[in-house]
């Protein structure tokens, strides 16, 4: 049973591009990471399918059945960016898309409803259409010069996608951002528990 979308979700969304990690000067594995990161409170785990591009169906399937794995047993959710196929196969709780609206809806037209969405907004035409798509959860925005436009534009819950400091994390909650989707804030942390802990109590 796939887990419906809640707000809270999203404080610390740990974002996975990689098989390896770099982190506190090691070389380790996405699912080591992931571990430890839900070990820590991480609120959920996103895949960027696109970064695996070079790999077959197959490999990314077998690799996001080893993170939904991980997910169930810490009772977190799991999003993958970008490929329906994927996610389906998976049984992902959420898709998030970063494509056009012409592409959003005909994804929309086929998401099973216990799939919620997510929807990357860079410009607040996009963001416009989000608010009027029922379907779409929320909304992601990269962290830059029109974060706060694009924030006070949206009528649904806000993540902030991108390379964020704990201090710009602030000033984004101050913003009405809900969390954040990033792996460096985690993997460049020197104490990765209490990284989590302080960007879940910034947007607690």
């Amino acid at each position: 049973m796939s887990q419906a979308f809640e707000q809270g979700l999203l404080k610390s969304e740990l974002l996975v591009g990689s098989r390896q990690i770099r982190i506190g000067g090691q070389t380790i594995s996405a699912i080591d990471f992931i571990t430890e990161a839900a070990k820590a409170g991480v609120t959920a785990v996103v895949i960027n399918a696109v970064a695996f591009a070079s790999e077959t169906g197959p490999q990314k399937v077998a690799l996001g059945l080893q993170v939904k794995e991980l997910c169930r047993q810490f009772n977190l959710p799991l999003m993958v960016v970008d490929d329906f196929q994927m996610a389906q196969q998976i049984e992902a709780d959420g898709l998030i898309i970063q494509q056009d609206p012409d592409t959003l809806r005909d994804i929309v037209a086929g998401v099973n409803n216990d799939m919620f969405i997510g929807y990357y907004c860079d410009t607040v035409d996009k963001i416009d259409y989000a608010n009027r798509v029922d379907q779409v959860s929320y909304v992601i925005v990269s962290n830059g010069d029109d974060t706060k436009t694009l924030i006070n534009q949206s009528n649904k819950p806000v993540a902030i996608s991108g390379t964020v400091s704990e201090e710009e994390a602030k000033t984004l909650k101050g913003y009405g951002a809900c969390g954040l989707m990033s792996t460096n804030i985690f993997s460049n942390a020197d104490d990765l528990a209490q990284t989590v802990k302080n960007v879940n109590a910034i947007f607690g």
